[in-house]
């Protein structure tokens, strides 16, 4: 290093230091790389000072600094991480300890340049484990002791005189950096030629490379017809022989925790592993290069220890967990623990979406979708051996298994296993041996299978792209989640928030929840539907913020029968009209505007009628607030409430038309009474004035006649009287 740069004497944890030398020197851009100097805020300083800097600032580098704290914000956000406990009592550790799963890492929070963690096989280990913690904090505290005690004996004490040196030896030291400064700035020289020179080289092989480019353009015409050729015979893909052990060619222990959206060959960790066999100016092998026509090559690619542990979404064919087309090489060791999805195609599994090679010794976990060949290992394969599967599988028309959709008819399949209540393993057969249903069993299974996924999703056209991730949260296997263990979804006003699963009980694989904005019912009426005629307009309304099920329940008891006269029984039934039980569900409101207007002709009669609230033997006349349509309009507090519907005005008018009736009969009575009376008396003759009431009404039957008997054409007479 010290031929390309100045060396300078300040320690990482000098902060201060590294900041002064950078102002004094007019350095333009640091990096600060060590994990120290990060938590330490050396990023903040050297910002402070005008440098620009990269690097995280003392608030982000604590995800470094502090494994509890990472913990934290990882599960806090739904980040993917192993399940942890954080401990500051060493008995509490040591009780949680004596029933943990084993294995167990023990992790010392705070920077220990890795070497505070411990991996643990047995409990006997993880107790010995955060001993050696417990201890190296005690003697940490005990040098610390010591150290106080050491400078507070020196301050006691005369001040300490310390020789110096001779003004001979700084006089050669001097002339010794400054020798040595020489040189540097010589160095310094010929590396800025040889920079310069490199450059010239690089130019010169660029315009070489770009004449290359031309001439295999022109010769790539020539030999299209050769290049259409299949080469494949070409090839001996020797993967499965050297996966164990290969570097070349291989993609080993790689990690995706970001989303993955694609078209097509849609993957987590790989794309397609195939070969390209048209040429290109990008150098893709062709099997012709310097070589005989008939020659054979050997050839691998292996992707080996690769997890995935997000979402993969391909818009067609080809999804897969680690790879979404496999034409060669070997998938081994891999594990998926994300959820896949084709939108329009198919091909979709937890290793590979398809595979015409080896997926040997790998593990599928999640969710998967698409219209077929969907698998838990492979959604279409060919040799397939000792993987694990624990899927759940969703959207599938056809060819769809817990380890695969399909299998050649020349694939080999053994010793694979699932753990599933619902899914087959192949094509929806099991097969002793090849995909055969296991037992959930905790201590029998890899680490990542011990705790399963479950994903809030909210859906909303206002949220870009439609959806977003709310939480993810770990859960074992067989627990249940109710509503309450939901997570809070921020409140839209005018809606409500709707999930499409109320609770999961017994969960057994990854399940994703889906929460909807759903707009408010703002007013629900009782179930009219039973009624015998096949139209009833509700009596009832009642306005609130009700939900898309809710249902108003009202329970009627009328005290008079229109269609039957003879039931009532006195006149006081006329007035009390009907009590109504009302059960308003709950909408988070106290108090509700009810609406209410009586069916019956009786209410077309006596259009004023009073509804009073009824509790115990108590009875309140209510106001009417208003009025909207036919229906009057009530406040009324409570969400279980009685009602009496009375016609108080219908007894009053009920009396005064019994009067009425009762004085014309009378009337009419006390005038034949008076018309025979007087007969009796004048010799069976009736009075003069009642004979001539009957010659008028007799001229007037005649005339009558004359009207609706047509006589247009005849001529007209005059009588006269003799």
């Amino acid at each position: 290093m010290a031929k390309d740069a100045t060396l300078v004497d300040i320690g990482a944890k000098d902060i201060e230091k590294i900041r002064d030398f950078a102002v004094e020197n007019k350095i333009d851009f640091c990096v600060v790389a060590p994990d120290d100097p990060l938590v330490m805020g050396a990023v903040d300083l050297l910002r402070e000072a005008g440098i620009r800097t990269f690097g995280p600032d003392k608030k982000a580098a604590i995800i470094e600094g502090s494994k509890a704290f990472s913990k934290d914000l990882m599960k806090k956000y739904g980040i993917p991480t192993a399940a942890y406990e954080t401990f500051t009592d060493m008995d509490e550790a040591l009780k949680y300890v004596e029933t943990c799963d084993i294995p167990v890492v023990v992790k010392a929070d705070g920077l220990a340049l890795g070497k505070g963690v411990l991996i643990c096989e047995t409990r006997e280990d993880a107790v010995k484990a955060m001993n050696s913690f417990e201890q190296a904090t005690d003697h940490l505290k005990e040098a610390g002791s010591d150290a106080k005690a050491i400078v507070k004996n020196v301050a006691g004490r005369d001040n300490i005189a310390l020789p110096q040196f001779s003004s001979e030896y700084r006089a050669r030291t001097t002339s010794f950096v400054d020798n040595m400064q020489g040189m540097n700035d010589n160095f310094g020289l010929l590396n800025s030629e040889m920079n310069n020179a490199t450059g010239v080289i690089v130019d010169d092989l660029q315009e070489m490379n770009d004449q290359f480019n031309t001439i295999m353009l022109l010769f790539s015409d020539a030999v299209d017809g050769v290049l259409e050729a299949d080469y494949t015979a070409n090839y001996e893909d020797v993967s499965f022989e050297e996966a164990e052990k290969c570097t070349d060619a291989t993609i080993d222990w790689c990690i995706n925790y970001g989303s993955v959206e694609g078209d097509i060959d849609t993957a987590g960790i790989a794309g397609t592993m195939a070969i390209e066999y048209d040429f290109d100016k990008e150098s893709d092998a062709t099997g012709i290069k310097d070589s005989k026509l008939n020659s054979s090559y050997l050839t691998k690619c292996v992707l080996r220890n690769n997890k995935n542990y997000s979402d993969v979404t391909g818009e067609k064919n080809y999804v897969g967990g680690i790879c979404g087309l496999q034409e060669m090489g070997t998938i081994l060791k891999c594990t998926n623990l994300g959820n896949l999805k084709s939108n329009s195609g198919q091909y979709i599994g937890g290793a590979c979406g398809r595979s015409l090679s080896y997926v040997v010794n790998s593990n599928s976990m999640g969710i998967l979708s698409g219209e077929s060949y969907v698998g838990g290992i492979t959604g279409d394969g060919q040799n397939i051996s000792e993987c694990l599967s624990l899927v759940k599988i969703e959207d599938a028309e056809s060819f769809y298994g817990a380890v695969s959709g399909h299998i050649s008819d020349d694939g080999v399949v053994r010793g694979n296993t699932f753990i599933s209540d619902d899914l087959a393993g192949i094509d929806r057969t099991s097969q002793s041996l090849k995909a055969a249903p296991v037992s959930y069993n905790a201590a029998d299974l890899p680490y990542d299978f011990k705790n399963l996924s479950i994903s809030f999703i909210l859906e909303d056209e206002d949220i870009e792209g439609g959806k977003k991730l709310v939480k993810k949260v770990s859960k074992r296997f067989g627990e249940n989640m109710s509503l309450d263990d939901y997570p809070e979804i921020e409140p839209k006003e005018g809606y409500y928030v709707s999930w499409d699963q109320e609770g999961i009980d017994a969960i057994k694989t990854d399940e994703i929840v889906t929460a909807s904005y759903v707009k408010y019912r703002t007013t629900i009426s009782e179930d009219t539907s039973g009624d015998e005629d096949g139209f009833y307009q509700a009596e009832v309304l009642v306005d609130g913020q009700f939900k898309e099920n809710d249902t108003l329940t009202v329970t009627h008891t009328l005290y008079y029968d229109d269609s039957n006269f003879e039931k009532v029984a006195n006149i006081k039934d006329l007035v009390k009209y009907e009590t109504i039980t009302v059960e308003i569900p709950d909408d988070g409101a106290n108090i509700h505007n009810v609406r209410i207007k009586p069916l019956i002709d009786l209410a077309k009669s006596f259009k004023d009628y009073d509804v009073y609230l009824v509790k115990g033997e108590e009875e309140t006349l209510l106001e009417k607030k208003g009025k909207l349509g036919n229906y009057n309009i009530y406040e009324i507090e409570g969400n279980s409430i009685t009602l009496d519907i009375k016609f108080n005005g219908a007894e009053k008018t009920v009396y005064l038309v019994v009067l009425g009736i009762v004085g014309i009969l009378v009337g009419i009575l006390l005038i034949i009474v008076l018309i025979i009376v007087f007969v009796v008396r004048h010799g069976g003759k009736l009075p003069g004035i009642l004979n001539k009431i009957g010659v008028k009404i007799s001229q007037k039957i005649e005339n009558k006649e004359q009207i609706f008997y047509d006589d247009s054409n005849e001529k007209i007479v005059k009588k006269t009287k003799k």
